[in-house]
């Protein structure tokens, strides 16, 4: 299921026309285009970052992690290898997790893949939909950066919103310091390990913690049309319940 392909280095600028009317800055580092009828329901400085679209309980998260000089992805083939760890060991752990499809992405200055795969939701009952994107940079300080952009939905709205994931996926811009080559020079020892530590880590926190609101810094929202969950899913006010969690809407927590 793995297909290695060549992305156009111009597919960022497709978004700079008619389809992506607004793009948000993250980080001082990242971009990425905001569809219309999504909204950041988090701060634009500290990850993870999250997207929500509108009422119907499509989100997409924004992840960053380091590899290590000493753990560095050195190939494609090593990036083959690590990445069905991660099918095998992370879908595999999700309620009826299912791999659809694998696509590695391959460019000079930076290699990654794209995973879409179905799962189930116990608390809500619902079918799962999911794409998540990694992105790998080399910085000048010989580490590497892995930015994981994890989109999903219950299946019945993913055929409707799926257009707009990929839109902020193939649409995500590092302005930070990266080399020229993804790869590091000449041989070396490769541990995979560090980049399935990387995603087990976001999976749980995606799948299994909840979203915590950073006390100290409240998150500013775009209207007064939502009311927050105390597991920090923003929810439309036409919501009776969360859509993550359930909670009814009388146990929110105040905006």
């Amino acid at each position: 299921m793995w297909r290695i392909l060549l992305i156009p280095a111009l597919v960022v600028t497709w978004f700079g026309g008619t389809r992506a009317e607004r793009t948000v800055g993250l980080a001082d580092e990242i971009s990425i285009p905001l569809p219309d009828n999504w909204l950041l329901a988090t701060d634009t400085v500290n990850y993870p970052f999250q997207l929500v679209f509108g009422e119907d309980g499509a989100e997409i998260l924004v992840f960053r992690s380091v590899i290590s000089s000493a753990d560095m992805i050195v190939d494609d083939t090593d990036l083959r290898v690590s990445v069905r760890q991660v099918e095998k060991d992370v879908i595999g752990s999700l309620p009826e997790g299912r791999l659809l499809t694998s696509t590695g992405v391959m460019e000079t200055s930076r290699a990654g893949f794209a995973l879409e795969f179905s799962s189930f939701d116990s608390t809500s009952g619902a079918v799962l939909r999911h794409r998540l994107v990694g992105y790998i940079y080399r910085h000048p300080d010989n580490y590497q950066l892995l930015f994981t952009i994890w989109g999903k939905s219950t299946e019945p709205l993913y055929t409707s919103v799926e257009p707009t994931i990929r839109q902020v996926q193939d649409g995500f811009l590092y302005k930070g310091a990266y080399t020229a080559t993804v790869f590091p020079s000449g041989t070396g020892k490769s541990l995979w390990m560090l980049l399935l530590l990387a995603m087990v880590v976001v999976g749980l926190f995606v799948f299994y913690a909840p979203r915590r609101r950073r006390s100290n810094q409240p998150i500013p929202m775009p209207d007064n049309h939502f009311w927050l969950c105390t597991c920090g899913r923003r929810n439309h006010d036409s919501a009776a319940s969360c859509l993550r969690c359930g909670r009814p809407h009388t146990q929110r927590s105040a905006v």
